[in-house]
């Protein structure tokens, strides 16, 4: 798929916008020099008064062109202007299982700047150690507490393995018992888990920030859910889940990316 943009802005903005589109179509560039790309063209843009007030119009775009570029989107600009094309999903070419493992791999590779980037915020490590090692006097027990390590989960599926086939459906369906949690909506009080006492809101949160892809804010009405295995001690968590409503149109955020 191919794009052409056109961001709000004009004159020296415009200019060095291009220039800047000019320096990301560079194929070379990992994702470090192209963090530092944007850095360096985000804190020009700060300093300078040449932007006649385009200074957060010009920054959102520098950023929007970095992500992208960063998620494998090709960058080009030329005479006619700057244009995306995005990049060919690795999934829907993957057959094999070593071949779905591979594009996997290559996803998580694309993601892991920003992932860092994420990990960098001291108030998203306080979250992640409060959370794994509370305080006595909160009275929580660790997140460890909701977690199957791969031992736990063979031990409880073992068993069914050796069944009859007529009986192992049943036997397994005994072993992993899976169920949704609702959490809490937005001013809703928080709801503690009965195991550990940690708001539910906070072990979605936790498992969201410890997962393979960056979290993001996503706009809208969303309900989140926590998927649990009621045959654990603990019921764990095994997995995370959200259903959002988020706008399709948002005029003021169209028309600042253009």
């Amino acid at each position: 798929m191919n794009i052409s943009i056109q961001p709000s802005v004009d004159e020296v903005a415009s200019e060095r916008l291009h220039a800047f589109a000019m320096q990301l179509a560079d194929a070379r560039f990992s994702g470090g020099v192209i963090h530092k790309l944007v850095d360096s063209e985000s804190g020009w843009a700060r300093r300078t008064k040449l932007l006649n007030g385009q200074t957060h119009s010009y920054e959102a775009a520098i950023r929007l062109l970095g992500d992208l570029r960063l998620l494998k989107w090709t960058v080009r600009a030329d005479a006619c202007g700057i244009e995306l094309e995005s990049p060919p999903n690795p999934l829907l070419k993957a057959s094999s299982p070593d071949q779905i493992r591979a594009a996997k791999n290559e996803i998580r590779t694309e993601l892991s700047h920003s992932l860092a980037q994420q990990f960098g915020d001291p108030v998203v490590r306080e979250f992640i150690r409060n959370i794994e090692e509370p305080s006595p006097s909160s009275r929580r027990r660790g997140i460890g507490a909701l977690v199957a390590d791969g031992e736990e989960v063979f031990a409880q599926i073992q068993p069914a393995l050796f069944r009859p086939p007529a009986e192992r459906p049943d036997a397994l369906a005994s072993a992993v018992q899976p169920y949704l949690q609702l959490l809490p909506g937005e001013g809703d009080p928080a709801v503690l888990d009965e195991f550990t006492r940690i708001p539910l809101g906070e072990i979605w949160r936790y498992f969201r920030y410890t997962w393979s892809i960056p979290q993001t804010a996503i706009p809208g009405r969303q309900m989140f859910y926590l998927i649990r295995d009621r045959a654990h001690p603990c019921h764990a968590v095994i997995g995370i889940a959200a259903l959002g409503n988020s706008p399709l149109v948002c005029p003021l955020r169209d028309k600042a990316i253009g």
